[in-house]
């Protein structure tokens, strides 16, 4: 950006010099101090002029970069618990489907009840603390989104059904764990899991659908624990 700068600085320089000293030496026929002060007059305008205009429009483009940089952001995250966005999930999961995996819908449980009974900061606040404690559990491990309001969906690329229950379980209890206290209020919140292995031969919609299924049967089962395509799933506690 600076070399393409000084090249049109240059050209700027060189143009109004070469035709003041084309018109007065080839046309005009004037030679000598008067052509000499207008090559140095046209040389001296560009070089005042041509400094201030390089660095207003690399200013320019500094913002128009930046600016680009923060709607990329507000695209690609979600503003309250800085987990991906629905769209940039989806997206990311579809670039990792070749590989096989697993997908992780997770619920909040009782959610409402924390909204009317503490009011919606609390309840944003309780957001990001399971968003956090999500994250702790996954050690950077797959991918992880907030689909909306209190729920969230991660995808386990290469993963077996085994160790995606094994994660399950441990968000679960993570989860228990790092948000019983939310700003001093004693939330004790609990999250209810459903896990669908990815077969490469189904689309992304259906194993979420499949995914979506198993936590609703979660929370028909009492909540606070993971159900999958495997029977007898445990109840998630704090062993």
């Amino acid at each position: 950006m600076v070399l393409l700068t000084l090249l049109c600085t240059l050209f700027t320089i060189a143009v109004p010099v070469a035709v003041v000293y084309v018109s007065l030496h080839f046309v005009f026929g004037i030679g000598g101090p008067p052509l000499y002060f207008a090559l140095a007059l046209a040389t001296a305008i560009p070089l005042i002029i041509a400094p201030p205009l390089s660095f207003i429009v690399l200013y320019l483009l500094y913002l128009m970069t930046a600016t680009v940089d923060q709607v990329n952001n507000h695209v690609k995250f979600d503003r309250l618990t800085g987990l991906l966005s629905r769209g940039y999930f989806l997206d990311s999961v579809r670039a990792a489907l070749p590989r096989g995996g697993a997908f992780l819908m997770v619920d909040a449980d009782h959610f409402k009840a924390i909204n009317d009974t503490h009011g919606h900061d609390i309840g944003d606040e309780a957001l990001q603390a399971i968003a956090s404690a999500i994250s702790v559990a996954l050690a950077g491990q797959g991918i992880v989104g907030r689909l909306g309001g209190e729920e969230f969906a991660i995808f386990l690329p290469a993963c077996s059904l085994t160790v995606a229950e094994a994660m399950a379980d441990t968000i679960g209890k993570t989860v228990r764990a790092q948000c019983a206290t939310v700003a001093d209020h004693p939330l004790g919140i609990t999250v209810s899991i459903g896990v669908a292995q990815h077969d490469k031969s189904r689309s992304l919609e259906a194993t979420m659908k499949e995914a979506d299924v198993f936590l609703y049967e979660a929370k028909r089962a009492g909540r606070a624990r993971y159900v999958s395509a495997r029977p007898g799933n445990p109840v998630i506690d704090d062993a």
